[in-house]
């Protein structure tokens, strides 16, 4: 796939410990308050798609050894979708991230995002449910019921014991009937080798 991102010359571009250092810089300026830059949606909008998205970069090198680097497409002169462009540096391969929270439903995310026809982009569901029973293949199973107009779907689901991000792929519908994941994790040695 070749970049028809218009990434425009010259415009930063992260990688994710760039990205981490950035979310560094806000923390120190927020007295070391993490929650303060986590919360702060508003102040930190590019910052906060950046983070969930550097982790979605770093388990997807681990899945298939391609490092993307990320670009705030929020940054461009097109107010819509997506938030952010993935960019493979080796082979100009691109594809833009569109980046939702989850805070009750399947529906509410097809309310704000179903009317979107972006066949070729990602979009990265952010779950802010701390419910341990949550259930990831019935939710699976309700996104698939709406009509998508996006190539993939993921669903980011944090756990703090292990500082690990899984990102469950909902769309397109599995070929099994377990949900398929990719993860990373910040205390894994070897997930530490694709950090980049």
């Amino acid at each position: 796939m070749e970049n028809k991102h218009h990434i425009p010359k010259g415009a930063q571009v992260f990688s994710p410990k760039g990205v981490r250092d950035k979310f560094e810089q806000a923390v120190k300026a927020e007295g070391g308050d993490i929650a303060k830059v986590l919360q702060n949606k508003h102040k930190y909008k590019e910052l906060l798609e950046l983070w969930h998205s550097s982790f979605l970069a770093l388990s997807i090198n681990k899945w298939i050894n391609k490092k993307y680097f990320m670009y705030t497409a929020d940054n461009s002169f097109d107010p819509g979708p997506p938030d952010v462009v993935f960019l493979n540096e080796d082979d100009g391969e691109a594809f833009p991230v569109e980046i939702t929270e989850l805070h009750t439903s399947a529906q509410d995310i097809w309310r704000a995002k179903g009317g979107h026809h972006l066949p070729k982009c990602h979009l990265l569901i952010i779950s802010r449910k701390n419910d341990s029973a949550f259930n990831v293949s019935e939710f699976a199973r309700t996104i698939q019921q709406y009509d998508w107009k996006f190539e993939r779907i993921w669903l980011a689901i944090y756990t703090s014991a292990t500082i690990r991000w899984t990102f469950f792929e909902l769309f397109p519908p599995a070929q099994s009937t377990t949900v398929p994941f990719i993860q990373f994790s910040t205390k894994n040695k070897d997930d530490m080798a694709f950090y980049y």
